[in-house]
């Protein structure tokens, strides 16, 4: 570059990235006490989670161990 200025195209990139987070359905949280937590089909067992956002049907917790992608959860 010999530092004299030149004109350019405007160029603009999105992204997309992967979020942090497990999104599960409204349904699936149990939030009584202010304590939300899921809890597993297979057996029942009750999980704490963190919630990190949420929109209409859907929520967003914190990823968990026990929670591995394709964990089925009790829904009312």
């Amino acid at each position: 570059h010999d530092g004299v200025p030149r004109g350019g195209l405007s160029f603009e990139l999105a992204l997309e990235v992967p979020g942090q987070g497990l999104e599960v359905p409204r349904t699936a949280v149990d939030d009584r006490y202010a304590q939300p937590k899921v809890r597993l089909q297979a057996g029942g067992e009750a999980i704490p989670v963190m919630v990190l956002g949420e929109s209409a049907d859907r929520i967003v917790i914190a990823e968990d161990p026990r929670l591995p992608p394709g964990t089925v959860l009790l829904t009312p």
